[in-house]
């Protein structure tokens, strides 16, 4: 409840796991073009481009572009193929990725449940989140508690208690 609090709502809370994923498959991306699609040898000259091409004569190419250090995609394709280790690593990016993908769903079913728990039972509608302080939340759980029994273990629920659980949990 305290961090559905503190994050602001259910649609932030999934925004942000969403965007860890696609965070993540950028990572994964852009490291796999980098170790496998570049050659840094002609980035960093230290070997000669050849420059000829039909039709006429070459430009002034005195300096190294990035187009010139980036392979082709079949060949940087095949260059991933290649490679035993990048292709365990990818596996084993995809595997983690898949993981934290279920993990994400799961966490979207708990979010509902929450969402549902403000609405319902605390009154508090989900675009009026924000409007709300921790403390008026945390007096509207120990009113609930009175009328309902949530907390099977005591009668009364106090700030402490509230913040004993929020502390355990963490």
């Amino acid at each position: 409840i305290y961090h559905f609090h503190q994050k602001n709502g259910f649609a932030c809370m999934m925004l942000s796991d969403i965007f860890e994923l696609v965070q993540f498959l950028f990572v994964v991306t852009f490291t796999t073009f980098l170790l496998c699609c570049v050659e840094y040898d002609v980035l960093f000259a230290n070997r000669p481009l050849n420059h000829s091409h039909a039709g006429g004569a070459a430009p002034d190419r005195s300096k190294v572009t990035l187009p010139d250090a980036v392979l082709p995609a079949p060949q940087c394709a095949q260059r991933i193929r290649a490679s035993g280790w990048i292709i365990f690593l990818l596996v084993m990016a995809a595997v983690f990725w898949l993981y934290r993908l279920v993990k994400v769903l799961c966490s979207l079913l708990s979010y509902w449940e929450i969402r549902t728990f403000y609405i319902k039972a605390l009154n508090i509608p989900s675009e009026g989140l924000c409007n709300y302080s921790w403390q008026e939340v945390q007096a509207r759980l120990i009113s609930l508690q009175r009328r309902q029994q949530m907390c099977v273990h005591k009668r009364e629920l106090t700030e402490l208690d509230i913040y004993h659980r929020i502390l355990r949990f963490q």
